[in-house]
């Protein structure tokens, strides 16, 4: 619930609508399990392949919401795709980096 509660509260605090506003999720949209898959079937997956994926879809979106949730030892700190997509967004002029908690 901290990610719906947190998305909800951010759109209010925003002014934005939330039944209009949309949020992509990397790990719904993009399968990152799939190396672990595909290595167990003896096939390479090539770093540059995920790279391309994160890289042009947070540019193409221009704004990346970093939750910090549960704020004492947050998961998306822990998490690798989610610690490039910052570093993605800090090395780009136009995209904007907003982190939040719970509230």
């Amino acid at each position: 619930t901290d990610i719906v509660t947190s998305l909800v509260h951010h759109c209010q605090n925003w002014g934005r609508e939330e039944l209009r506003t949309y949020f992509w999720i990397c790990c719904f949209c993009i399968n990152q399990h799939r190396v672990k898959e595909a290595q167990a079937l003896g096939i390479n997956v090539p770093f540059e392949e995920f790279r391309e994926a994160f890289e042009v879809r947070v540019r193409g979106i221009k704004h990346v919401l970093a939750l910090m949730a549960p704020w004492d030892q947050p998961v998306y700190v822990s998490r690798v795709w989610c610690v490039f997509e910052v570093f993605t967004a800090v090395n780009d002029a136009e995209c904007e980096l907003t982190v939040i908690l719970p509230p």
